[in-house]
């Protein structure tokens, strides 16, 4: 039987790839808002914001569902959820520092303006929780594969 950690980190690792496969689902359903979101950073111009929207979008769909199957594809989704909050806090931090005023685009679009504050806090609870998980994950899967049960030679007799 798990333990009660063991529990929490499968529920938390669960969570936060449904949460990035429902937010790539949502910028997909509407690829041009999300479009214009990216546009409007002023950090990628088009052709290129519209590349950038369609990555994002599929990479975190895919990223998300790699972190709910598990398995060895956990370890590529965090790390891909952990590098998307990362980038997505610097280009909050350059549209804040340029004083847009933008909505981020993270779940659709919107004509309520960014609360960059509010936005980097959550965004760096998620990486952090990212980090942790990720952390786990090769943690915990080190020590299961190199066990003494798992790596050991045959007896010859």
């Amino acid at each position: 039987m798990p333990s009660i950690t063991a529990t929490l980190f499968l529920i938390l690792r669960l969570g936060l790839g449904i949460f990035f496969v429902w937010s790539g689902l949502i910028k997909l359903a509407d690829l041009d808002a999300f479009t214009e979101a990216v546009f409007n950073y002023q950090i990628l111009f088009p052709p290129y914001d519209g590349y950038a929207a369609y990555f994002v979008a599929w990479l975190e769909v895919i990223a998300g569902l790699a972190t709910v199957i598990g398995r060895w594809g956990a370890r590529g989704g965090l790390l891909a959820i952990a590098f998307m909050l990362a980038a997505f806090n610097i280009a909050l931090g350059i549209a804040a520092s340029k004083g847009l005023n933008i909505n981020c685009g993270c779940f659709g679009s919107s004509e309520e303006p960014t609360n960059y504050l509010l936005h980097i806090g959550l965004n760096l609870l998620l990486w952090v929780l990212a980090i942790i998980l990720l952390w786990r994950e090769f943690t915990t899967r080190s020590k299961r594969l190199f066990s003494e049960n798992k790596l050991s030679l045959p007896n010859q007799s």
